[in-house]
């Protein structure tokens, strides 16, 4: 059996975790993007601020699902899943906060479709989320390793 260093294994795990991250990060996508257009078009909600937010907290949801059992696998124990998605949450109310300045700033500023908004600020998010879940809840140093939430091994 071929030996790899720490280096080279916690480089191939990162670059597996990110491409289940994309696949799954677009799975969550479309569902917001379908939804945001279910709740402004189909059914009519006034302000597409508010249907973003929505359609966006319901994907941070199914997004939660993923990260836990798909992308980032085995981190915690079930016991502490809660809290894990209070952290969780956090991160993602920074990214909703990103999210509707980028859509309000692009389409009340410049005049875009509100949909066309959704697309930059999305891409934008998406980074974000990645970057903060894998540093905060998904690294050796995650910040809910000072409260002694050991990883399963």
């Amino acid at each position: 059996m071929k030996k790899i260093s720490f280096e080279k294994a916690t480089k191939n795990k990162v670059v597996g975790e990110g491409k289940r991250y994309v696949i799954f990060g677009l799975i969550v996508t479309a569902i917001d993007f379908i939804l945001l257009f279910i709740l402004k078009e189909l059914l009519l909600f006034s302000h597409y601020l508010v249907a973003a937010a929505i359609s966006f907290l319901i994907a941070t949801s199914i997004s939660y699902y993923f990260n836990m059992r798909h992308v980032f696998k085995g981190y915690y124990d079930s016991i502490i899943k809660l809290r894990l998605y209070v952290v969780f949450l956090v991160i993602t109310g920074v990214g909703l906060l990103i999210n509707e300045a980028i859509m309000f700033r692009l389409t009340e500023g410049f005049g875009w479709y509100y949909l066309s908004s959704k697309i930059i600020a999305s891409a934008i998010v998406i980074f974000w989320n990645f970057l903060a879940k894998k540093l905060f809840l998904f690294s050796d140093w995650a910040i809910l390793k000072k409260y002694k939430f050991k990883p399963k091994k």
